[in-house]
Order: structure tokens, then C-alpha cells, then sequence
């Protein structure tokens, strides 16, 4: 949804407005249970009862308990890099959320965040939960501008060549040279 694109409060107003107005229109949505909180109004394809198909998250902590059982099989799965997080609500909003960007067609984003929140984990959720392989670059002391171009043209051969779903993250820290930024620019 675009409500949160807003950062003006009265342009989230009018817009809330307007999505309930369609809504009640509409769909089923808000008829018999009306919106109050467009932050409260979320979607997500990973609970049981959806089978894949987005469903409304009626109830947050249910989310959360399955996305504590996701985390609990994706440390099964990948025992060099578990994912150690007590699970909130706004962590769940962060995975839904991501986890809807990825499966967008030709969907990309900017994390923007402090460390130490633990959304690069969440990230790693998400890509799990949307089953795509997760491509990170390997930084060594001597990593260099050939290797960057090196790892950009293992991730496109994959992509491209092997059709298959990527999830590439770069960390912060990983921008050591001006041209990553150029590079990632000529990408998305």
C-alpha cells in the first residue's frame, strides 16, 4: 500500500479515507469490521490459512508465532547463519512488508536502518518465506573493483541465465568504492 510513502499526516488522512471508501465499496474488507489504524491493515501469503494467496493478518500475534516457527525451520536449514530474534510486532510488520516487496514483479528496495535492529535477519525471513536465494558478496582485505564486477556477473548469470528468483543485499559497510553505488544504480 502506498499509506506509507506519505510522510505528511493530512495526506495519510485523505488517503485512508479514500481506501476505506473503496473498500467498503467494494470488497468485503471493512464491512464488517471497519479499519481504524491504516498501520493495522496488513497482507501476507505465509500463514497457514493462506495457501499463498495475500490474506488480511487479522490477528499479529498469531503472524508472529508462525513466523517464530519459519525462523525455527530456516535455522534447521542454515546452520552457519541462524537467525537469533525475539519476534515483535514491528518486526513482523518490517518481514511482511519486505517479504511483499520482494514478491512484487521486478521488485527492489532500499533498507535504510541503524544496526543492530535486526532487520538484515529479517531480510534473510523474508527471503525465506518467499523461497529465492539470498546473494551477499564475500568482502576480504584485498576485495577489489574486478571482484565486485565478478560477483554482480554471478548474480545476472543467475537471474538470467538460471531463471532464478535473487535476493542480492549489500550492507553499509560492503560500499568500499563510489562505483558499487553506480553500479546498483544502472541494475534497479
Amino acid at each position: 500500500n502506498y499509506y506509507e510513502r506519505f510522510s505528511d499526516q493530512n495526506d495519510r488522512k485523505w488517503l485512508f479515507s479514500k481506501m476505506n471508501e473503496i473498500t467498503r465499496r467494494y470488497y468485503e474488507i471493512g464491512k464488517s469490521r471497519p479499519i481504524a489504524n491504516p498501520d493495522e491493515l496488513l497482507f501476507c501469503t505465509f500463514n497457514p490459512s493462506s495457501d499463498g494467496i495475500y490474506t488480511e493478518v487479522r490477528d499479529i500475534s498469531e503472524t508472529r508465532i508462525n513466523l517464530e516457527h519459519y525462523i525455527a525451520e530456516y535455522n534447521e536449514v542454515n546452520k552457519k547463519s541462524n537467525i537469533n530474534l525475539i519476534m515483535f510486532n514491528k518486526l513482523v510488520e518490517y518481514c511482511i512488508k519486505i517479504a511483499r516487496i520482494i514478491k512484487l514483479p521486478y521488485g527492489n528496495g532500499i533498507l535504510i536502518a541503524n544496526a543492530g535492529l535486526g532487520l538484515s535477519e529479517i531480510d534473510r525471513l523474508a527471503v525465506f518465506l518467499c523461497n529465492y536465494d539470498l546473494y551477499e558478496i564475500k568482502l576480504t582485505p584485498k576485495y577489489t573493483l574486478e571482484d565486485w564486477y565478478n560477483d554482480l556477473k554471478t548474480l545476472m548469470i543467475k537471474a538470467g541465465i538460471e531463471e532464478r528468483q535473487n535476493v542480492f543485499i549489500l550492507k553499509y559497510s560492503q560500499i568500499l568504492k563510489e562505483e558499487f553505488l553506480y553500479d546498483l544504480d544502472s541494475l534497479i
